[in-house]
């Protein structure tokens, strides 16, 4: 099934599965910034949406395939998915690195 969905597959692994690591191993820590995620995860959706708009259904720069077939204003559902999730991961990255540099 999930090999007949490959993004679905990779944001599945690289980035949902490590973001619920970081959570888990982090969450106490990743907590206090929860105003942060919410303005980062906001400003990339918008960006992220903005521009996937503009390349994909009105300049047709680039296509997607092999997604579930749910699409809302052109942009599968996964794309949606990718820019909730992504943006995040990063964020927990960064301040888990921070964390271990400045402690």
């Amino acid at each position: 099934m999930m090999l007949h969905h490959p993004y679905l597959l990779w944001i599945i692994v690289f980035v949902v599965l490590p973001s619920l690591f970081l959570w888990f191993r982090y969450g106490a820590y990743l907590k206090q910034f929860r105003n942060l995620f919410l303005f980062i995860g906001a400003c990339a959706f918008v960006w992220g949406l903005a521009f996937d708009l503009v390349g994909n259904p009105i300049l047709h720069i680039w296509s997607y395939e092999h997604t579930l077939g749910i699409s809302i204003a052109g942009l599968p559902i996964e794309e949606y998915i990718l820019l909730l999730t992504l943006s995040q991961e990063i964020t927990g990255i960064l301040l888990v690195v921070r964390k271990k540099i400045y402690g």
